[in-house]
């Protein structure tokens, strides 16, 4: 199951590439994509490889600058080789990890939703 965040902050998003060496660096995370979408707007993929489960954790951070806010939405998702597909919480805590990063270095707050 996949776990999503929004948060927003009032001032522009900036450089993209001071958020995804963050996000590598506090979530131990490889960089497989950075995506420019449209001016404005960047899409960052992520992944981490558990070998002791033999499973996956995939990180996705959407960054827009919007005219009234700036938006981050963080999809995080797992999956495993088992006979289940298990991703055993590795999503959850990933995006756990993403959220503070970007709320306490990078002025991100909650939507709530």
């Amino acid at each position: 199951m996949a776990e999503i965040i929004n948060l927003i902050r009032n001032e522009r998003i900036g450089d993209y590439n001071e958020v995804s060496e963050k996000l590598t660096a506090a979530c131990g995370v490889k960089q497989v994509a950075a995506t420019k979408v449209g001016s404005d707007s960047m899409v960052l993929s992520f992944e981490k490889f558990y070998a002791r489960t033999n499973s996956f954790a995939s990180l996705t951070v959407v960054l827009e600058n919007r005219e009234n806010d700036n938006k981050a939405t963080i999809i995080a998702s797992g999956a495993g080789e088992s006979l289940l597909n298990l991703s055993f919480g590795a999503n959850a805590g990933f995006a756990s990890k993403a959220q503070k990063i970007l709320c306490k270095e990078l002025g991100f707050v909650s939507t709530g939703k």
